[in-house]
């Protein structure tokens, strides 16, 4: 896969089963960290494809920047991800994968913007929720910072 960069957050777009997808499906970001919010947030993405919302998942996984974590984005990524991947295989959903590497809120916000995402899907807390205590969480700082909507999930 082709790293790309937008800004200074180095990104991989990795395309799944996109041969089911419409030209009416609209692209929605959908962090995902593996925690049970994240994936709550896909099923509500799901739960709203079943009735008719024409929704393409963007997955992103984002993972802290450090040296040379450019060279196994893509392996981190599939690795966060695949719980949510094999749900939305097992549905049929096409989605495209996205791992990105920085932090996180500031990667939500950008690549959202960046793919012309037309919402957030997003869960209310994720694995590092003590981190979200004492530095303010991710969800915050991705409500300040999106120029889209964002709707969160429990």
């Amino acid at each position: 896969m082709d790293l790309e960069f937008f800004g200074t957050i180095p990104w991989i777009g990795i395309p799944q089963g996109l041969k089911g997808r419409t030209a009416a499906d609209r692209p929605v970001l959908v962090p995902i960290d593996g925690s049970a919010t994240s994936l709550r947030a896909l099923d509500h993405v799901l739960a709203r494809r079943a009735r008719g919302d024409a929704l393409l998942p963007y997955l992103l996984a984002v993972v802290p920047h450090s040296e040379g974590v450019e060279d196994n984005l893509e392996v981190l990524g599939r690795a966060a991800t695949a719980d949510a991947r094999a749900r939305l295989d097992a549905a049929g959903v096409p989605y495209v994968l996205g791992v990105a590497a920085g932090p996180p809120a500031v990667a939500i916000a950008r690549i959202a913007k960046e793919l012309a995402c037309e919402e957030i899907v997003m869960g209310t807390r994720g694995l590092r929720a003590i981190e979200g205590i004492l530095l303010g969480s991710v969800t915050q700082r991705v409500l300040h910072l999106a120029e889209i909507p964002v709707t969160l999930v429990r």
